[in-house]
């Protein structure tokens, strides 16, 4: 068929995986199939064109697999990047340089980290250090107040909100 001719000459030409060809692909094996199940083709050219859709299927394949594995490489080269800079952040820490410094240069980590492009697990990986990071911060900041165990974020809020309402009710009684 001459839209076969042309998704070959099209998939023959690609240097990099194509999603948008992939779906015409698509598309015309379930035209295909179509008029297979309408008993509009012959058996034999059924096959002959299914033959040559899968070595298309094929070759469109191979494409998205050296990008995803390109994809990979650059998302660990990502992810080693954070590691590093997390790692000199917990090294200040350590040699007792300024804590609101460090968090500044942590939320700056962190805006860095959402427009970053990594696969899930490098991504999650990245993510955990990251949140340990700023929770260590927060108690070397703060104290264990933060984090006491067994405390829920309720809890906190309520604690929170109780504490608004007296400073509030001292405020309107020293009017």
């Amino acid at each position: 068929s001459d839209e076969l001719g042309e998704l070959k000459e099209r998939v023959e030409h690609l240097e990099k995986y194509d999603q948008g060809i992939w779906d015409n692909l698509k598309d015309f094996w379930d035209k295909v199939q179509d008029q297979a199940r309408d008993r509009n083709l012959f058996h034999g050219h059924v096959n002959a064109l299914k033959d040559n859709t899968n070595v298309l299927f094929s070759k469109m394949k191979e494409l998205r697999s050296k990008m995803d594995s390109e994809f990979d490489r650059i998302s660990s080269e990502t992810r080693d990047k954070f590691f590093t800079a997390l790692e000199e952040l917990e090294k200040k820490m350590e040699s007792g340089a300024r804590l609101p410094a460090i968090f500044d240069e942590l939320k700056k980590l962190q805006r860095k980290y959402r427009e970053s492009k990594m696969n899930r697990e490098h991504r999650d990986k990245v993510w955990q250090k990251l949140d340990s990071t700023f929770k260590e911060i927060k108690k070397r900041r703060f104290g264990n107040k933060v984090f006491e165990e067994g405390v829920s974020p309720l809890q906190r809020l309520q604690r929170r909100f109780d504490g608004l309402k007296q400073l509030l009710f001292a405020r309107q009684t020293l009017q």
